[in-house]
């Protein structure tokens, strides 16, 4: 059972909540996990905004002041990296809070919730937003150019969800579950298929330690 098999187990709860039909809403869902599902148009932007954090730098030829006033290039990269996916994890508590609010006024009962819900969609809207943040300073740095950069970014977070389930090898489908999206989505569903949130923290971090770690690896040893 996949991420949207719970999913949707979880939006039956909610069925019998429902007075009347209310225009616009077929089906039951919790408020937070609408504001969460809206978070992915969100994503492209803050990783755009977090990809520019380093590749503005090689566009304009600035890189070369910042490794001057900051020679131990692991700590620049890093904290490139750092004050991005900050900014994408405050980010995300505010909208998941405001898209809340709007979701729960716009489809009344069919959007009823409990904290228990909600507390899974701050931690998932996190990751949805906090770890593209964090990791595409480092694709940035790999690539060196803001456009190759985003264009991954797409393909990530995007374009493999998308590409992925069309063939029917059971290898790839696997690996379809533990793309950074998905598992974004378990954690923030509070889904205990296709894992738990013990593993879903371990695919997380596992893509951000590759990523960055490649990062850090090409940055310290290239010119710039």
């Amino acid at each position: 059972m996949g991420p949207g098999r719970a999913q949707r187990g979880k939006q039956a709860k909610h069925t019998d909540k429902r007075v009347g039909p209310r225009p616009g809403f077929g089906a039951a869902m919790p408020a937070p996990f609408m504001a969460l599902a809206c978070l992915q148009l969100a994503q492209l932007f803050i990783a755009t905004l977090a990809a520019l954090a380093i590749t503005s730098e090689y566009s304009s030829g600035t890189i070369i002041s910042s490794l001057q006033a900051v020679p131990v290039r692991t700590r620049l990269l890093g904290a490139k990296a750092a004050v991005p996916g900050v900014v994408g994890l405050g980010s995300s508590v505010v909208l998941v809070d405001t898209g809340t609010l709007v979701a729960a006024l716009a489809a009344g009962t069919y959007g009823a919730f409990t904290v228990s819900e909600l507390l899974p969609a701050l931690a998932g809207g996190g990751v949805h937003l906090g770890m593209p943040a964090l990791v595409m300073p480092g694709l940035g740095a790999l690539l060196r150019s803001a456009a190759g950069a985003i264009a991954g970014a797409f393909v990530l977070l995007f374009g493999l969800r998308q590409i992925l389930p069309s063939f029917t090898i059971d290898w790839v489908q696997r690996v379809v579950g533990y793309l950074p999206t998905t598992a974004g989505q378990v954690l923030g569903t509070g889904a205990v298929e296709p894992y738990g949130a013990a593993t879903t923290i371990v695919v997380l971090v596992a893509w951000a330690g590759v990523l960055l770690g490649a990062a850090m690896w090409v940055f310290t040893r290239r010119d710039a």
